[in-house]
């Protein structure tokens, strides 16, 4: 988020050229519809195939419908925020920008939390399985709306609290820090307790394998992603000079890019999941082929030839 002194060219940031704002604008539409695209992918491959709906796949679901409203608010907000700067002026109407800002923050929030969550609930399930598998659905999915409200909670107090939210955004950053720290605990937790269950067996299970792996992926993609944007806004507060353009759009695109981070460690890892999105991937394909005109037109004619043998085959009989 551009600081509005951006604007009128008083602040620390150099004006980009048109060339570096164009580039940005396409980074972050990509960016934006790669996330929009793969997490639509994921929410209909585990609606639509009923071996992957488990307990844990919920918190997953809640986890992509985040990451890809994340991904819809990101393109227009990127492309405004940039062309503002680029042209010293608000190029939308303040209300607008301030919804689209508030959206930001709320999806932005929200993911995170929800990747909380989830590590919180794979840690439960790792070490409480039968008491994991005792809870029901239902207590389950009351569980989920928690870091919506308080993804809510937290974008409406950093617009109500207007003239603090220099403090505000300090507090927001320590929330980042702690669900990190959360996230980190959990899987390090996990980590230890497949590496004991490893210890305790003489054959390795492949299985338990597998899971320190994605473990590991999990940590460091997300550790990758979060901490620039907490370590930037931390120094940015006590330290107002010295950060480009280029540099502080480079930390809200590595942020963004946490979004993609699930959708990409199911298609590495979980190959149940590979497997059915090739499925709906191969039957979307079809289904486009049958209704392209050239196809139509094929089919057709393919028809009627065996409309014709058939009758000729009739006559001769």
């Amino acid at each position: 988020m551009m600081n509005e002194s951006s604007y009128n060219g008083s602040s620390q940031f150099v004006v980009p050229s048109r060339v570096t704002a164009v580039v940005w604008c396409v980074a972050f539409g990509f960016t934006g519809t790669l996330i929009v695209t793969l997490n639509v992918g994921t929410l209909i491959t585990f609606a639509i195939n009923k071996p992957l709906r488990r307990h844990g796949v919920y918190s997953l679901l809640n986890l992509a419908t985040a990451d890809m409203l994340l991904g819809l608010v990101m393109i227009p907000y990127y492309t405004i925020d940039v062309a503002s700067a680029i042209l010293a002026k608000q190029i939308v109407h303040p209300q607008i920008l301030t919804t689209l800002r508030a959206l930001y923050i709320t999806t932005v929030v929200a993911s995170l939390f929800c990747l909380a969550l989830v590590s919180l609930q794979r840690m439960y399930a790792t070490y409480c399985p039968f008491g994991y598998r005792a809870k029901e659905a239902k207590m389950l999915a009351s569980m989920f709306t928690v870091p919506w409200m308080l993804a809510g909670a937290t974008s409406l107090v950093f617009f109500l609290l207007d003239s603090v939210q220099d403090q505000i955004v300090i507090f927001i950053q320590v929330l980042f820090a702690l669900s990190l720290g959360i996230i980190l605990i959990c899987y390090i937790a996990i980590f230890i307790k497949v590496k004991m269950r490893c210890s305790r067996q003489r054959h390795i299970d492949i299985r338990d394998r597998h899971l320190a792996g994605t473990v590991f992926m999990v940590t460091a993609l997300s550790l990758i992603t979060w901490i620039p944007s907490i370590v930037f806004h931390s120094i940015y507060k006590t330290q107002t000079r010295g950060f480009s353009f280029n540099l502080q759009l480079s930390i809200y695109l590595i942020l963004c890019t946490n979004s993609l981070i699930n959708p990409i460690v199911y298609l590495l890892r979980m190959k149940d999941f590979r497997k059915a999105l090739f499925r709906l991937m191969t039957k979307c394909s079809a289904v486009g082929m049958s209704m392209s005109p050239v196809h139509y037109i094929n089919s057709t004619s393919r028809r009627s030839s065996e409309v014709r043998l058939t009758s000729v085959c009739f006559k001769e009989t």
